[in-house]
């Protein structure tokens, strides 16, 4: 099966194909697109790209963000205007509660995920923390105290969880592994639960 994937950066891309290999499924054999962070012209220009190729799925995974230049609902319009102006037609009702995935007249599939859960402001830093993090993890609340403690932060607000995120898996046994390597080496935990409805989206975009 041809999948094309476009992915905002890196470590969503990583975390992606750990995920993935844990719900055994299979790896993405086409080598996936990273947009090196959002920006909608450029959105539009890769899925301009995308749509050119052999593709039988589109997988598009990007962060919300937070208002007022991000957020879901406004994510959600300029990922169904990119589809558009490629001439990918998804209808306005199209669910996007869990994830999308839309299956086209000639039997390929469209699937989109926002993360942290598609309907709410954040991005990737949100689901790790909130959903792979293990139970009774005494760093964790630590690392938003530091955090939040700070003298003088010199990031904006909007980056308040990936300081937290970065500062914790600084403490690990090797400090700094990015989210996806993390997964692999068991500092985070996953499971079925855990991943919420991240879980059957994944398996329909790409099982």
């Amino acid at each position: 099966m041809n999948i094309a994937s476009l992915f905002e950066d890196e470590d969503d891309l990583h975390l992606f194909g750990q995920l993935a290999r844990r719900l055994g499924l299979p790896e993405l054999k086409d080598k996936p697109t990273s947009l090196k962070g959002y920006d909608r012209p450029k959105l539009k220009k890769k899925l301009g790209n995308v749509v050119k190729t052999d593709w039988e799925r589109i997988v598009l995974v990007l962060d919300a963000d937070c208002a007022p230049s991000g957020g879901p609902e406004r994510r959600w319009k300029e990922v169904l205007d990119a589809f558009r102006a490629a001439e990918i037609e998804i209808p306005g009702d199209a669910s996007t509660e869990d994830g999308l995935i839309h299956d086209l007249a000639d039997g390929r599939r469209v699937a989109v995920w926002l993360f942290p859960d598609c309907r709410s402001e954040g991005a990737i830093e949100d689901f790790v923390l909130q959903r792979l993090v293990p139970d009774g993890d005494a760093l964790l609340g630590h690392a938003e105290t530091v955090v939040d403690a700070l003298p003088s932060r010199l990031f904006p607000l909007k980056y308040i969880q990936k300081a937290r995120m970065r500062s914790w898996l600084a403490w690990q046994k090797r400090p700094g592994l990015p989210p996806g390597h993390a997964v692999s080496e068991n500092v985070l935990t996953v499971s079925e639960t855990r991943l919420g409805s991240f879980a059957p989206w994944l398996r329909r975009a790409i099982g």
